[in-house]
C-alpha cells in the first residue's frame, strides 16, 4: 500500500521576508502593455505572481506519518493493576484446579483496570484544560489528539476516479438543462412582469473596480490555510495584497471592458466527500442531490 502525502508550503519568516522582497521587485510593466487579451495578461500575472512564491516557499509532500498515542495519563498505579492482571491471568491459563475462582478475579481486576485508566484520561485531559489560558483551544487540541489517534486509514475505492466526477457531474447539468421545456413566452412578458412601465429601459452595468476595493477583498478573505491548483490560498493573498491590488484592479476591469472571464480563474479544485451509500458510485458524493431535483421541478413550472 502506498503512502499518502500532503502538499504544503512551508512557512516562516524568513521566507516571508524573501516572498515581499520578490513580489514588490515585480515590474508589472509587462501585463500593462501586453497586446493580447485580458486572458493573456492575466497569464502573464501569474507566472510572475507564481514565481516569486514558487522561488521564496516552493511546494512539499510530507508524508502522513502515523501520530504516537499520549501516555503520560498512565501512572504508577495502572502499572500495579497491569501486573496483576497479567499474574492473574498466567494463573487462569495454567493452572488445572480453581480456574473458576481466578476467572473470577480477573474479570474483576479487568473491569477495574478499564475504569482506572478512563478515570486517568479524564484527569489528565481536565488538568490539561484547567491550566490553559484558552480553555476552548485546549479541549479542542484534546479532541483532535483524540480523532487521529482512532482514525481509521482512507481506503480508495476501486475504479472511481476524477473523470468518473467529472462526467457525473456534467451529465446531471445537461439533464436539468434538457428537461427544462421551452417557453411559450418572449422575454418581454417577463420584462412586464418585473416593471408595469412598458417604456422602461431594463439594462445593468456593473462598476468600475478600484484599488481600494480589491485590497479591501483581499483583507476580508478567511484565512483558510488550504492551497488551491495554483499552491494558493488566502494568507499568501493577504500577505501580497499591497504589491498586487493595483494589477488585479486593472485585469478585472479589462475582464468586464472585453466581456472575458479568465479561463486562469475557471479552475478550481473540489474535494468530493462521501455521504452514504456505495462508495464506488460518483453519485453517493453529491450532496445537493435533493437540490437538483428541486431545480428540475422549478424549471416545470415556467
Amino acid at each position: 500500500m502506498s503512502k499518502h502525502s500532503n502538499i504544503i508550503r512551508p512557512v516562516n519568516s524568513f521566507n516571508l521576508v524573501h516572498f515581499v522582497s520578490l513580489i514588490n521587485q515585480i515590474n508589472w510593466i509587462s501585463v500593462y502593455c501586453s497586446k493580447g487579451d485580458v486572458n493573456s495578461k492575466f497569464k502573464i500575472f501569474f507566472d510572475l505572481f507564481l514565481w516569486a512564491l514558487n522561488t521564496s516557499m516552493p511546494l512539499k509532500h510530507i508524508s502522513n506519518k502515523k501520530k504516537s498515542v499520549c501516555c503520560k495519563w498512565y501512572h504508577v498505579g495502572l502499572i500495579e493493576i497491569k501486573q496483576e492482571l497479567d499474574r492473574l491471568y498466567y494463573l487462569m491459563t495454567s493452572c488445572s484446579t480453581g480456574c473458576e475462582t481466578i476467572r473470577g478475579k480477573y474479570n474483576q481486576m479487568k473491569k477495574m483496570y478499564k475504569s482506572e485508566i478512563r478515570n486517568a484520561k479524564l484527569n489528565y485531559n481536565s488538568s490539561l484544560i484547567n491550566n490553559c489560558k484558552n480553555k476552548t483551544k485546549a479541549a479542542w487540541n484534546v479532541v483532535n489528539q483524540t480523532l487521529n489517534v482512532n482514525r481509521k486509514p482512507v481506503i480508495k475505492p476501486n475504479g472511481l476516479t476524477s473523470v468518473n466526477f467529472n462526467d457525473f457531474f456534467i451529465e446531471s447539468v445537461d439533464n436539468i438543462s434538457n428537461n427544462i421545456p421551452p417557453s411559450i413566452s418572449d422575454y418581454h412578458l417577463y420584462l412586464r412582469a418585473v416593471s408595469s412601465n412598458q417604456n422602461n429601459v431594463f439594462s445593468f452595468s456593473l462598476k468600475e473596480f478600484t484599488v481600494e476595493s480589491v485590497y479591501s477583498a483581499i483583507c476580508s478573505l478567511s484565512n483558510s490555510t488550504c492551497l488551491d491548483i495554483y499552491g494558493i490560498n488566502a494568507p499568501i493573498l493577504k500577505i501580497a495584497a499591497k504589491y498586487i491590488s493595483e494589477v488585479l484592479a486593472y485585469l478585472f476591469n479589462e475582464s468586464i471592458s472585453q466581456g472575458v472571464f479568465p479561463d486562469i480563474l475557471k479552475q478550481n479544485k473540489v474535494i468530493p466527500v462521501h455521504k452514504k451509500g456505495a462508495k464506488d458510485e460518483p453519485k453517493n458524493y453529491w450532496h445537493n442531490r435533493d437540490a437538483v431535483a428541486q431545480l428540475e421541478e422549478l424549471a416545470l413550472d415556467f
